[in-house]
């Protein structure tokens, strides 16, 4: 016994029952597509250091005027935005000056504790320090307990971009691949981090948010509309006007002419 001959009709009235079942179904395909959902852009700006201090590697990309505008070259280092904490940077330029502060903590350990709880490094006259807190031995309150005075330690600028930085396997994939290849729009809105990005090839990017969302395009607001309107009253006039039964038939092999 042969195969069924190919009946292009019969093809055919399949072909465009299927098509009508997917135009009665559009408002719910489109949704999930999300053809008309608004877009979010991400973009980066090079960070690089420069002897003994941090800086964007173009300081006129418009990306370093906005980071800087949020926060500055990372959360972690504070000093380096146009937003920066006046009282902040002007209490640690004291204490670069005086060398040290005294605190009302007292404490029976001795020895230094680098970084404090609320910012480990901060970056002065293009110099990046770690703020550390160290235990004044000649400053005895009682039964063995000892001032804890603040003060400010030069350290490596290569080595606090490295311990700031993230990992791209830390941080949203939208994140990461903006940091690798520039440019990146994405449906989703992700949770970018206010510090640098370190590749595998050693460089880093501060990622951040062009604005807000991107209203989609009026082509795709159309076709949206088409489909999620017009698109059931298409299918349902397809399925009326299609014949609503089908004939299969075969031809044994010798029972042909």
């Amino acid at each position: 016994m042969s195969l069924p001959k190919t009946n292009r009709p019969l093809l055919c009235d399949v072909l465009l029952r299927l098509l009508a079942v997917g135009l009665l179904a559009a408002p719910l395909w489109v949704t999930v597509v999300g053809i008309d959902d608004p877009t979010y852009t991400y973009d980066r700006a090079e960070v690089v250091t420069n002897g003994t201090g941090i800086e964007y590697a173009n300081p006129n990309d418009p990306g370093a005027f906005r980071t800087r505008l949020r926060g500055g070259l990372s959360e972690d280092i504070k000093c380096t935005g146009l937003d920066r904490d006046r009282r902040v940077c002007a209490l640690e330029r004291g204490l670069l000056e005086t060398g040290s502060a005294p605190t009302g903590v007292y404490t029976g350990a001795g020895g230094t504790r680098d970084g404090r709880a609320d910012y480990p490094y901060v970056q002065l006259e293009n110099t990046v320090y770690q703020t550390s807190a160290v235990v004044n031995s000649s400053a005895e309150l009682r039964d063995g307990l000892y001032r804890v005075d603040v003060t400010l330690e030069p350290v490596d600028a290569d080595e606090a971009l490295s311990r700031v930085s993230r990992d791209p396997d830390d941080v949203p994939s939208v994140v990461a691949e903006t940091a690798r290849d520039g440019t990146t729009r994405s449906n989703a809105e992700v949770d970018v981090p206010e510090t640098p990005v370190e590749l595998e090839d050693g460089t880093h990017y501060r990622v951040y948010q062009l604005g807000g969302p991107n209203a989609p395009s009026a082509v795709e607001r159309r076709l949206t509309d088409l489909l999620v309107y017009g698109g059931p009253f298409v299918g349902m006039y397809v399925l009326i006007r299609l014949p609503r039964r089908f004939e299969l038939s075969y031809v044994r092999e010798g029972e042909r002419d």
